[in-house]
Formats: structure tokens, sequence, C-alpha cells
């Protein structure tokens, strides 16, 4: 081999070992190379793209142990609800509190306070009214007001208080009866206004009629009126007047009067402005029908000046 061959063959190894030292440089610089952190865009510059990067934090707990060293655990991923979540829970635990109180044996209605009435007691209240066991929250007090004076009409204004547990006060001024009306075999306690209800307790002293009909109550009556407020002060007038123990009677025709114990009906009429002169002319009346032995059946002085009797067909 001459010098020349030998000298070619010498630069063209340099060459190849100058070749395979690049790659490895390149990787090594490709290793040391920091990389730069991610450009944030903070205006709306065209053209250019903003990124973001997120490392993912992981958590560890180093507990010492008695020799010295220490363990590494991982540690409870740290969880942070969205709003939704938290709205959801609180929607969940709101239905079921709402769902313990409908069920809730001391939220539910056991007896009532009844205020201002000696007749009626809670219990006719709790026997008319389905009120035992509803849930206090669930009482509709206007209804409840309804219910009550529909039922109990002898109750004026009743006003209805809700608390809680399951408190219920109704408070109301009951009327009192001062007449029995007796009509169609149905008796009826009626007080100064005319408003009628059943008999509940004891009212004594009180004043019977017996009606064949009862009286027209006009144009606008009071809720519950059963009679004119006019015709029970004539009733108040006319039972004071007549002999102890006598029953009243009314007819629509013949207004008010007794049962007498002679044994017929007596009447005096409505406009009773003239009582006085109108029992001076019975007591003649019945003077002249027992000194002559007459028994009629039905006697009238609706018109003082001119009584007459009827006798029996």
């Amino acid at each position: 081999m001459t010098p020349a061959e030998r000298r070619s063959d010498r630069i063209r190894q340099r060459r190849a070992a100058r070749s395979a030292k690049k790659p490895a440089r390149r990787v090594a610089a490709r290793k040391q190379h920091t990389p730069l952190p991610a450009v944030v865009v903070r205006g709306g510059m065209p053209g250019v793209s903003a990124t973001t990067t997120r490392r993912k934090v992981r958590r560890r707990i180093d507990l010492p142990l008695r020799n010295g060293a220490e363990l590494s655990v991982a540690g409870i991923p740290l969880i942070t609800p969205g709003w939704r979540l938290l709205s959801a829970a609180l929607s969940i635990l709101l239905a079921l509190s709402l769902l313990w109180l409908w069920n809730a044996a001391a939220y539910r209605v056991d007896t009532v306070e009844l205020i201002g009435a000696e007749r009626v007691t809670p219990a006719d209240v709790l026997t008319l009214i389905p009120l035992r066991g509803t849930p206090v929250f669930a009482v509709d007090v206007r209804m409840l007001r309804a219910q009550v004076q529909a039922a109990f009409p002898e109750l004026a204004s009743p006003q209805i208080h809700i608390g809680f547990p399951a408190r219920v006060r109704i408070q109301a001024v009951e009327r009192q009866p001062v007449l029995v009306w007796i009509q169609d075999g149905r008796t009826t306690w009626v007080d100064m206004q005319g408003i009628g209800f059943p008999p509940r307790g004891e009212a004594p002293d009180l004043i019977e009629v017996h009606a064949e009909t009862a009286p027209p109550l006009g144009e606008s009556p009071l809720p519950g009126q059963v009679l004119p407020s006019d015709v029970v002060a004539a009733c108040l007038q006319v039972g004071r007047l007549a002999p102890q123990g006598a029953p009243l009677v009314f007819s629509r025709e013949h207004g008010l009067g007794w049962q007498d114990p002679l044994g017929w009906q007596v009447y005096f009429g409505m406009h009773l402005d003239d009582i006085t002169e109108k029992l001076r002319t019975y007591a003649a009346l019945v003077q002249y029908l027992q000194t002559n032995d007459i028994h009629p059946v039905f006697v009238s002085l609706e018109y003082s000046r001119a009584p007459y009797y009827r006798l029996a067909p």
C-alpha cells in the first residue's frame, strides 16, 4: 500500500469517528436541556395560542417508625365538591327533614284547646271535624274556621291559632239560648239575634215555643239565623205573660199565643204594643166562657176590639 492510500484511509476513519460522536452529543444536549416555562398570553394576540400545563400533585405522609426510619404512604386525595353537588346534598337533606316532620307523631294534632265555650267541648270539635292525626303545619286556618262555623253555629266569631309542636287553639264567644223553638218534631235553641243551633248541654229556664210554621226572615238574614230578632223579642214578652208552665205557640197566620191550661190555644198576633188591653179583653172573655160553660178550641185576640173563638167541629 502506498503512503497516499494509507493517508486516505486514516482520513476516512477520522471522519467516521466524528460522525458517530455527533448524534451522542445531540442526545446528551437534549437530556441536559431544561424546558422553558409555558408562555402565558394575557392579551388576545392573533396567531398565538396560549397553553397551560397542570402538574398533578401527589400527596404523601411520612410516618416515623420506632427504629428511626420513616414510612411513606400515599395521602388521601383532597376532594373539592362543586356547587351542584352541594345543592343536591342540601335538597336531599331538606326532603328527608320534611318527610320526618310529616310523619313525626310529635307534630300531629291529638287534641284542641277551646276557649270561651262551656257547652261545646274539645271532644265535640274532634268528633265533627276530622282534625285528629293531621300534621300541624298542614292545618288550613281559613278552612278550619269555616268548618267550626258550619259545625258549631253557637260559637260566634271563632279565631284559630296554630302553634308548635301540635297546638290548635280555638277562641270564640258562645251564644246563649233564650228560646226553645220546636217545629216539625225538631228542637232548636235560639239566641237573641235569632241564630239557631242544636241543643247541647243544659240551659234551664228557656221559653218553649211550638210552631206550626217559621216566620219569614226578611231580605238579608244573618248566617245561621232561623228567626227575626223582633220575633224573638215578642216571644220573650209573651212568655213572661203566659201562665206558669204554659208553652207558647206560633202561627204565621195568627201570631203568638200560648196553650192555655183551660184547654184551648189563644193567639195575640204579632203586634204587641197593646198587649195590656188584649190581656184585659182576654180575661173578660175567659170569664164569659166559663160562666156559660163554653169550651172552645181556639181563641183569637189578634184584634183586641174584635176577639172571637172557635168551637170543636
